[in-house]
């Protein structure tokens, strides 16, 4: 566990609100899929949502404000980025 989960949960609600850098994103969402690509593709989709549920809760964050966030990081994400753009290529690719 990363030493941020020790801070107090208004603390990590403020850094999540004033970030805005998707590019620092790209790495870590590739590690996410990574680390769920050997389940069934459905099963993939859900545990990452789960996970994403259960985080945004832990630190008192809406989820479905941050799937919307998400939405719109995702382009900036994905710009220029062969890693970034490997994910969708993966979901595009072996999901279907």
């Amino acid at each position: 566990m990363h030493a941020s989960w020790n801070a107090h949960p208004a603390v990590i609600r403020l850094a999540v609100n004033a970030s805005h850098a998707a590019a620092r994103l790209r790495e870590p969402a590739m590690r996410v899929v990574d680390a769920v690509q050997m389940m069934p593709a459905g099963q993939q989709i859900e545990t990452v949502f789960a996970a994403a549920v259960i985080l945004a809760r832990g630190a008192g964050l809406d989820p479905h404000e941050l799937v919307v966030r998400a939405r719109r990081q995702v382009p900036d994400i994905e710009f220029g980025e062969s890693a970034a753009s490997a994910i969708s290529d993966y979901a595009k690719g072996e999901l279907r």
